[in-house]
């Protein structure tokens, strides 16, 4: 998982495969009734461009909530050793392990009902996708600025790699909905600031 979020590879899975690679390194798929440029192995989750070569755009690690074991099966091929990566890992932590400078990190965030749902941008290649349960009676309500996010509340619930364009492209249909935007320097900073 340390490499995962340090790299954006994912074992011997890069986003810089097309789909024939990606078929002959991950065998038949799961699923592809979604639509013909996506692939389903297991817990892990392929779009691919619809142009030749068919590059993959993304890849996600589904269900991260629930994986418990040290090492666990993404698909019958392809194995995570977690890390101590957890499904409550803070996002302090996160960034720390991604072993990328805080000011290539940046979190975006926006209320949806009862809670909030955070995207943080580790470079361009990951993003880890989690919420947290707002709480009526601190600053983490919808319409406000909370700052910083409250780390103890904080549940993954998916992780995705990106190629280039696409982790620009995700964070581009963000700012459009996010109403809370920090960069990791920032928030490592503001974190430290409340203990």
């Amino acid at each position: 998982m340390i490499d995962f979020l340090a790299t954006g590879k994912l074992g011997p899975l890069s986003v810089v495969q097309n789909r024939a690679e990606v078929e002959s390194l991950l065998g038949t798929p799961d699923d592809t009734d979604l639509c013909p440029f996506y692939r389903r192995y297991g817990n892990l989750e392929i779009l691919f461009a619809e142009a030749e070569p068919h590059s993959i755009r993304w890849f996600q690690i589904e269900g991260f909530a629930y994986m418990r074991r040290a090492t666990t099966a993404l698909c019958s091929r392809l194995r995570l050793q977690l890390d101590g990566v957890r499904r409550s890992t803070t996002v302090s932590k996160l960034i720390r392990l991604s072993l990328r400078q805080p000011a290539e990190t940046e979190l975006h965030f926006y209320a949806d009902g009862d809670e909030f749902v955070l995207h943080l941008f580790l470079g361009d290649a990951v993003e880890v996708v989690g919420t947290c349960q707002a709480d009526s009676g601190s600053e983490w309500q919808p319409g406000r600025s909370p700052s910083p996010f409250p780390e103890d509340r904080f549940d993954i619930d998916s992780i995705y790699g990106h190629s280039t364009p696409s982790g620009r492209e995700q964070r581009k249909a963000l700012s459009r909905i996010v109403t809370h935007r920090v960069s990791g320097t920032d928030y490592l900073q503001q974190a430290a600031a409340t203990k």
